[in-house]
């Protein structure tokens, strides 16, 4: 077997910045590489101006649980999970500090490109759900894209400038 170890490197640039550095190395008695478990996603992040404004709105509106608030100086690891997702799946609420980061956001957000893509059983309840807790919803549900051919979506803006794809497949 294989250990994975991870050090989280936080360093004050002016902003918070935080770095992760994860290696692989054999355990005792292991077997290399062979015996390693595959690969999975843990968390995946997305860019917020407001951390605080973003986990109500994961949390109060799209039903999201709150995982990891950890202060990291002016910012947290602030991570949601979703109580029906897979087990040890977060979605990292990360500050857009970074110049490039908010230039992104700007860049997607304007554009009216999902950053997220979330799935539903019943798109036209989580619809009605979403618009009563205040959720911003639009376009009409459609079939395209070759991504995400067979499925609907609607598309969900956030109040810290992010748009989700809310999907459920046909």
């Amino acid at each position: 077997m294989w250990r994975i170890s991870a050090i989280l490197l936080v360093a004050a640039l002016g902003s918070t910045t935080g770095v992760a550095l994860l290696w692989a190395e054999p355990d005792e008695g292991g077997s290399g590489p062979a015996a390693a478990t595959q690969m999975r996603i843990e968390t995946a992040s997305i860019f917020v101006d407001d951390q605080a404004a973003a986990l109500r709105f994961y949390t109060e509106v799209l039903g999201f649980t709150k995982k990891d608030d950890i202060p990291l100086g002016e910012y947290s690891w602030l991570t949601v999970t979703s109580p029906a997702g897979a087990v040890g799946v977060e979605l990292l609420l990360e500050p857009n500090a970074h110049p490039a980061a908010a230039t992104f956001q700007k860049a997607i957000f304007e554009d009216g490109i999902p950053a997220t893509v979330f799935y539903v059983s019943d798109l036209r309840a989580e619809y009605e759900r979403l618009v009563k807790a205040g959720g911003q919803v639009y376009f009409r549900t459609h079939r395209d894209g070759p991504r995400l051919a067979g499925c609907l979506r609607r598309y969900l803006r956030q109040p810290h400038h992010v748009v989700s794809a809310v999907v459920v497949q046909v």
